[in-house]
This record gives C-alpha cells, structure tokens and sequence, in this order.
C-alpha cells in the first residue's frame, strides 16, 4: 500500500490563536462582503457622496490594516495557506485599492446615469 505525501507548514502559536483566525476571515471574506453591499447601497441610494462613501473607504483601509497586522505580527498565511511575506501585503492593497476603487466608480457612474 502506498502512503499519501502531505505537505505541511510549520504553525506556531501565533497561527493557531483566535485573533489570528479572526483576521484572516475579516480580510478574507467578511469585509469584502461588506464591501459590496455598501458599493450596491451607493449604486442604489441618492446621487452624489455621502456616509456610505466614507464606511466604504473606512472599510478599505480597515481591510488593509488588518491584512498588515495579519502578516506582520501573526506570521499570516496567504490564502493558499503558505507563508505570506510583505511583499504579499502591498501586492493585495495594490489590488485591494484599484479593484475597490474601480467598483466604487462604477457604483457611482451607474448611479447617476441609470437610476
């Protein structure tokens, strides 16, 4: 019978605790769900800018500080579950910005030409 390889990655403390996890399903999920229903809430509310522009952008740089605390100081993982590096966390705000930057644009250029 043949035995099944495993590839495993060293864990320590700092991977296993609850705040660690915690984190990682904010930027992960969590706060990317937020997000959207925010960016469709723009495309659905009154023109212009108002406080779910600002909850939005909060939101952003919350997923962006948290994604830093992640890595920095929880030795994160990517969503691979490899080893994130700092060069990891600019490429995802590099990402993180021009995507919620685009789908904030587009919330609000369809709001004021199709609502």
């Amino acid at each position: 019978m043949t035995e099944a390889r495993k590839e495993t990655y060293p864990t320590n403390d700092k991977q296993s605790g609850g705040l660690s996890l915690l984190l990682r399903l904010f930027w992960m999920t969590v706060g990317n769900f937020i997000l959207f229903f925010i960016a469709f809430g723009i495309y659905s509310g009154k023109k212009g800018l108002g406080l779910k522009d600002g909850i939005y952008w909060i939101i952003v740089l919350l997923l962006i500080f948290t994604r830093y605390i992640d890595i920095k100081y929880l030795d994160g993982l990517t969503a691979q579950g490899t080893p994130a590096s700092m060069a990891h966390w600019y490429r995802y705000v590099a990402g993180l910005i021009l995507c919620a930057g685009l789908i904030w644009g587009l919330a609000h250029i369809t709001n004021y030409f199709f609502v």
